[in-house]
């Protein structure tokens, strides 16, 4: 792009100031030009909604009894409720098992009442495993309610009492002693 500058003698400008000029008309069409841009991009679909950045990229094995405000259950809570209401305690038994360490976990949890209850015995093999769970090391996100969720470990959840103290509600429902009248 060429700036053709008519210079005449009455009415003469420095090079300088001629110069400052262009600098000027040129930010400012670069800056019409990248806010034009800038709009076009930000016009979205208006059935498009933007959602928030997903708390667990890495996909961890998430665990929530009850979350958000329609207190819901995570995907392997929802499957290890249906394993308790049916009375499959042998299939609760082997996520003791499981490569995941959400199912684990979940497992160990529904298997402390399970056991206090009498609803199931375990023998030496899966009775060893339900202790060792308890020194395991993977990595669990844990929600809680609308507002708590945290990257943590198994044998920290299992460590904390307020995990123990959640699960116990979770199975007392399960087992239909939370029932009141």
């Amino acid at each position: 792009m060429k700036l053709i500058i008519f210079n005449s003698n009455k009415n003469h400008k420095s090079k300088l100031q001629m110069n400052k000029l262009f600098l000027l008309i040129t930010c400012l069409n670069l800056l019409a030009c990248n806010s034009n841009q800038l709009i076009e991009s930000s016009i979205k679909d208006e059935n498009e909604f933007l959602l928030p950045p997903d708390p667990n990229p890495n996909g961890y094995d998430e665990i929530a009894f009850k979350q958000g405000a329609a207190g819901a259950p995570t995907k392997i809570v929802a499957e290890m409720e249906e394993l308790i209401k049916t009375k499959e305690y042998n299939s609760v038994k082997e996520y003791l098992l499981s490569k995941y360490p959400g199912e684990r976990l979940t497992a160990y949890l529904a298997i402390i009442t399970l056991k206090e209850d009498g609803s199931i015995k375990l023998n030496q093999k899966e009775l060893n495993q339900f202790n060792q769970i308890k020194l395991q090391k993977d990595s669990i996100y844990y929600r809680s309610g609308c507002t708590y969720e945290d990257l943590t470990t198994i044998n920290n959840l299992i460590a904390d009492s307020s995990t123990i103290m959640e699960a116990g509600w979770w199975m007392d429902d399960q087992l239909g002693k939370n029932v009141s009248e």
